[in-house]
């Protein structure tokens, strides 16, 4: 799958300190590089209210990314608390 990365992930992912998150972001990112279908994902579930947003469960956080055309676009990297308000 091709792969965008969104400024405002960006942002979301120089604010953290946690080492230990950022690689576990960078993996993901290149997992989902290599898959050819988003089942293949683990903690992978589509969201509620788009037709073409979903959402990867990393522990307390969550990534935020659009899916079209064979395309991801990571668009936000939040705490569970907030996710849901700022994404979709």
């Amino acid at each position: 799958m091709k792969v965008i990365i969104d400024q405002s992930f960006e942002r979301d992912t120089r604010k953290l300190k946690d080492k230990k998150i950022k690689i576990k972001i960078a993996d993901t990112i290149e997992e989902v590089i290599s898959v050819k279908k988003l089942s293949d994902i683990p903690n992978c579930k589509k969201m509620k209210g788009s037709s073409n947003a979903y959402r990867i469960r990393m522990g307390e956080y969550r990534i935020g990314f659009f899916l079209q055309n064979n395309t991801v676009e990571f668009v936000r990297f939040l705490h569970r608390k907030d996710i849901y308000n700022v994404f979709p």
